[in-house]
């Protein structure tokens, strides 16, 4: 990985240099792209649900970027394959013809954008700290199109958060606008 001042340059599945924009993450993990477009929970107003095939699956490409030793690999194989055995999605190596994958790539924290994004999107899970099953499946999760569920802008709406029993500087329930494309 080239890393340069204001973007980031990564071999993708085609081996050609990609600049990339770093992204703001919000709530800790969920990277965002500017817009101006304000919802609840922006990504099923935007279609962003990965399509399901007429056998009832839902298959998503990935590629896991080469600089992940063999073990660090069989940790995301593992949170990849955990789908399969409780739910209709289904991960598959991409291959030349894809239009969309998610790229697992090693970059600085664990985050990812929420639903597909189209193309070849990003999953960080960087090799100091991301590494976990648990962290693979959660960023995937994001990857899917689900969202925390505590910070949706309609949250007050649908719960009560009491506050007085939330410890100081450990609160992860501060509502957030979204402002995606």
């Amino acid at each position: 990985m080239l890393i340069r001042r204001d973007s980031v340059c990564l071999l993708n599945p085609t081996w050609k240099l990609v600049p990339q924009k770093r992204p703001t993450l919000i709530g800790g993990d969920i990277a965002i792209k500017p817009g101006a477009d304000r919802n609840a929970d922006p990504c099923t107003s935007r279609g962003c649900m990965w399509g399901k095939w007429t056998d009832g699956k839902v298959y998503v490409p990935y590629y896991i970027a080469n600089h992940y030793s063999s073990r660090e690999i069989a940790i995301i194989t593992r949170g990849l394959e955990s789908f399969s055995s409780i739910s209709c999605i289904r991960f598959r190596p991409y291959q030349d013809g894809d239009h969309e994958w998610l790229s697992i790539e090693s970059r600085n924290g664990c985050y990812s954008y929420v639903g597909r994004q189209g193309g070849g999107q990003t999953v960080s899970l960087s090799r100091q700290g991301c590494l976990y099953h648990s962290t693979v499946q959660h960023e995937l999760l994001h990857a899917l199109g689900f969202n925390h569920e505590q910070t949706r802008s309609d949250r007050d709406n649908h719960i009560r958060v009491y506050w007085e029993n939330i410890l100081d500087g450990q609160s992860p329930f501060s509502v957030l606008i979204w402002i995606l494309c």
